[in-house]
């Protein structure tokens, strides 16, 4: 199972290196719900918790 993974990853990578781009593209994707104590943790926090996440 192990070296499955590992074959895996390897391929992956190997074929995603193959074109060359010269632009990079970042999608972040999530949901922020304020009725769940996430507006009292940004009012108490500020955005320090989401920046030392990333």
């Amino acid at each position: 199972m192990r070296f499955t993974k590992i074959l895996l990853l390897l391929i992956t990578l190997m074929t995603s290196c193959q074109g060359k781009k010269s632009e990079m593209s970042i999608l972040f994707t999530g949901d922020v719900i304020l009725d769940r104590g996430v507006q009292d943790q940004m009012r108490l926090h500020g955005d320090s918790l989401l920046e030392n996440a990333l």
